[in-house]
């Protein structure tokens, strides 16, 4: 029993940290969908593994009056325990304009992606709302 505990405390020491989970940012959204937007629309902004759950890791949401808009992610803002930034070496980014102010996503919603970024990065994410869902 104590050769185990000597071996864990070891390995814990010599192991790395795991990255913070942190993710700073900003959304906007591109001129031409700007007028689709509606000051009372939902903005949801998220992180979603990789690979992986499509669960968000940790989400925001605001209304669309307030873009363009910065943002953080962090692992308080988990949507459970066992799935938080810090878990995953690369998430995607992905803010959403809701005209139901649900999260899921439905036709007619405007929506932009950032694709692969590493969890715990100190560069701030640019994220545009780009497109539409169809």
């Amino acid at each position: 029993m104590r050769i185990l505990l000597t071996l864990l405390i070891l390995l814990s020491t010599s192991m790395p940290a795991l990255a913070s989970g942190d993710l700073k940012g900003k959304v906007s959204i591109s001129p031409a969908l700007g007028k689709k937007v509606s000051p009372t629309d939902t903005l949801f902004i998220f992180a979603q593994a990789a690979s992986g759950p499509r669960m968000p890791l940790a989400i925001v949401s605001l209304q669309a009056k307030d873009l363009p808009a910065s943002f953080s992610l962090n692992d308080s803002m988990a949507m459970t325990p066992a799935f938080k930034l810090s878990n995953f070496k690369e998430v995607n980014l992905v803010a959403r304009v809701s005209k139901s102010g649900k999260a899921v996503p439905a036709s007619g919603d405007l929506q932009g992606i950032v694709k692969g970024v590493k969890v715990g990065s100190s560069k701030r994410i640019a994220i545009q709302i780009n497109e539409v869902i169809k």
